[in-house]
């Protein structure tokens, strides 16, 4: 993201922080994805999470945050809201939760084995999953859930529409190595298709399970920290975004079949064609910086390049 993106948001923020929470300033802690900031003050400091997602529905992470908290330890969400924008302003919705001084996942991993959390982020994982394929969506159709945009008819559609974006805008850099991108957009969805067709089961499914959502404490315990994104989707979906950044680590294959192992009826190479799918969302933002970040941009927690990871699992989706 911009930086000067990046200071608007922050500014927000601070407006926010002095208006609605009698705090005087805030510490930016990250920007590499959504914006989070620490805002000092009295007793407890608090966290504020922006979502750069603007049209996100807290409401769907307001429903299920309670009833995931009888199973999973969880830094509790103390409130949702949307600092309504001005002129041409976006709308803002953030997150605020209490200060812990944990790190998240991402930054611990580098000095640690992932394997000392490894069964607790499968367990926490899949009850998450579980969870969601037990809740009926709030609204009828398929897609992420917005606050001002209606689900899509299908799931095809969703999908379709999704990958042809994506592709196109990496394309649009000029990079086509080490893929022609429009040409494994179209084989992606082909793919989808099938699969969509002949095997899915579909629940509310939270794609926001990635390695910045978790706090590790002293004592190598996880805990969840805060997953806003859902949509109304394909389990595979679920599964994939909860397996997706262990591609980095030695033991992805093994975490990756314990969590399907869970879940009758699911392969393991449904999963790697979903996490085709979000690698090229992600690949897809950081082509709004140009070509370079295409190119040298490694996996969250890993060396490992987001191209080459994208290559390997396109093979074991049968889509390279």
């Amino acid at each position: 993201m911009n930086t000067s993106k990046v200071e608007l948001i922050v500014r927000k923020l601070q407006n926010f922080s002095q208006r609605e929470l009698s705090r005087p300033r805030v510490e930016l802690l990250s920007s590499s994805n959504n914006i989070v900031v620490r805002a000092p003050g009295d007793g407890d400091d608090l966290v504020l999470k922006a979502l750069v997602d603007t049209d996100v529905d807290l409401e769907i992470w307001n429903m299920f945050a309670p009833r995931i908290r009888d199973s999973v330890l969880t830094v509790p969400t103390l409130e949702s809201r949307v600092i309504h924008g001005e002129g041409d302003s976006n709308d803002l919705p953030i997150l605020i939760s209490k200060y812990v001084e944990w790190p998240n996942l991402v930054d611990w991993l580098p000095e640690n084995s992932f394997a000392t959390i490894e069964r607790s982020y499968i367990d926490i994982c899949a009850r998450v999953i579980e969870l969601g394929m037990t809740l009926a969506p709030p609204r009828e159709g398929f897609g992420p859930f917005k606050r001002n945009l209606p689900l899509y008819p299908s799931p095809q559609a969703y999908y379709a529409g999704q990958i042809k974006k994506f592709a196109g805008r990496i394309a649009a850099t000029g990079v086509e190595q080490p893929l022609n991108w429009r040409a494994f957009g179209e084989r992606m969805t082909e793919a989808f298709d099938r699969y969509l067709d002949d095997e899915a089961k579909f629940g509310i499914m939270p794609v926001d399970l990635n390695f910045k959502n978790f706090l590790v404490t002293d004592n190598n315990e996880l805990v969840l920290l805060n997953i806003p994104i859902f949509i109304h989707g394909p389990l595979g979906h679920g599964l994939a975004s909860a397996v997706l950044q262990a591609r980095g680590q030695a033991r992805h294959e093994q975490v990756a079949k314990e969590l399907v192992a869970r879940f009758p009826g699911v392969r393991y190479e449904t999963l790697a064609l979903f996490e085709c799918y979000n690698l090229l969302g992600v690949i897809a933002f950081y082509a709004h910086d140009g070509p370079e970040p295409i190119l040298e941009t490694p996996m969250w927690g890993s060396d490992r390049l987001l191209v080459d990871v994208m290559v390997e699992t396109g093979c074991i989706a049968g889509i390279v």
